[in-house]
């Protein structure tokens, strides 16, 4: 409901003096009250040969997946995009480079997007809109809470601030716009992406490090090269493993049996019905030094909590053919991840570059630790984030 009275005349007056001739509606002396710029912490620092957390294998997952979706260059949208979080919290989009959607867009927290937004589709942000550089909106934006911007908002369509608008610059209208309120520009937007630096989880550097220290001689058929064909099972307890190569093809199953970390010196190569099975309380951490290819029907994960399976890809390409499931979490910021046709995915995608197509839909889950029998983890630190089983 749009209130006007007498003491927001001020405020009226100043954002009709810096917007265009479109009507801009103000909301309240503050607008509504929001949590802390929580979304906009930076990315944490993982290292990446250590292998063993107590007596657990050494994970990173906590520090890469603090997002639904998160991408080192920039993410345009000519397909449609929705993110969501249906176990609760929030289903952030972080984005290094600029973000643009001629399409369709609900992103089911806050959208973070270092260098600027461009809209000319339709694009619902749940909780706050950031940036360092500019916001065009030539379509329909609405931000629930908070837009931060570092430098203009140009605004010919429909823009729609639920909170306070926070500029380094000017608010320039056209169309029909309403704004909350107005507060003062914070400190810059950071990249909210881990794609460089200490920040960077180097995934090669952690498979040459299992190279030289693995768990290799506990299970049989655990060899250097590992190719997997028509129907059986092939089960891992708790342990650090590595491979040269891993291939599946049929209806070949790998299950999980422990806290497991699988090291690929390779790619890893799936065609068929292939399935990774994850036994209740366990969990997988598969880094694969190479490039990931799949075709057919892609089952990864599913049946176990989707926190609980993590892929890292060292290489450049993430490709698929056929129907696509991912019930896990993704990492691969040397790649680009393609997605065409109706994508589900219930858990997390970290890519260098993310093209979506047709429709991508990302239910968030973060990593989940193994269950206590399983292994035990070293103590998280008085303050620390994440889980003290991959922390």
């Amino acid at each position: 409901m749009l209130i006007r009275t007498t003491k927001f005349t001020a405020a009226l007056t100043l954002l009709t003096a810096c917007s265009g001739s479109g009507p801009l509606d103000v909301d309240g002396a503050s607008g509504p009250q929001t949590a802390g710029p929580t979304f906009l912490r930076a990315p944490e620092e993982v290292p990446s040969t250590k292998l063993v957390s107590g007596t657990c294998p050494y994970a990173p997952a906590n520090a890469v997946f603090q997002r639904a979706i998160c991408v080192c260059n920039d993410l345009s949208l000519s397909g449609s995009l929705e993110t969501k979080a249906t176990l609760g919290g929030a289903a952030d989009v972080g984005v290094n480079g600029a973000f643009s959607a001629s399409s369709t867009a609900r992103i089911g927290g806050a959208l973070i997007a270092h260098d600027g937004v461009q809209i000319s589709g339709d694009v619902e942000v749940k909780t706050d809109l950031a940036t360092a550089k500019n916001v065009v909106d030539s379509g329909s934006l609405r931000v629930t809470r908070d837009l931060v911007g570092g430098g203009n908002v140009w605004s010919s369509g429909d823009l729609h601030v639920g909170g306070a608008l926070k500029l380094g610059g000017e608010l320039v209208t056209s169309g029909a716009s309403s704004v909350g309120a107005r507060a003062a520009y914070p400190a810059p937007v950071m990249e909210p992406c881990g794609c460089e630096g200490k920040t960077l989880f180097d995934v090669k550097a952690r498979v040459a490090a299992a190279k030289a220290q693995n768990d290799n001689g506990k299970v049989t058929g655990v060899g250097d090269d590992v190719v997997t064909s028509g129907q059986g099972q092939l089960t891992l307890p708790t342990g650090n493993y590595y491979v040269k190569s891993l291939s599946t093809s049929g209806s070949h199953k790998l299950k999980i049996d422990g806290a497991v970390a699988l090291h690929v010196d390779g790619d890893f190569v799936v065609s068929g019905a292939e399935a990774i099975e994850i036994a209740k309380g366990a969990s997988l951490d598969l880094f694969v030094a190479g490039n990931l290819a799949s075709s057919g029907d892609l089952a990864l994960g599913e049946g176990a909590e989707a926190g609980a399976f993590r892929v890292y890809v060292g290489g450049t390409e993430v490709a698929h053919s056929g129907s696509q499931r991912l019930h896990g979490l993704l990492y691969a910021p040397h790649a680009r991840v393609g997605f065409s046709g109706g994508v589900d995915v219930v858990g997390a995608v970290f890519a260098k570059e993310l093209a979506v197509s047709g429709s991508l839909v990302v239910d968030y889950r973060g990593a989940t630790p193994p269950a206590a029998n399983v292994c035990t983890p070293e103590p998280t630190p008085a303050g620390a984030s994440g889980s003290p089983a991959l922390k």
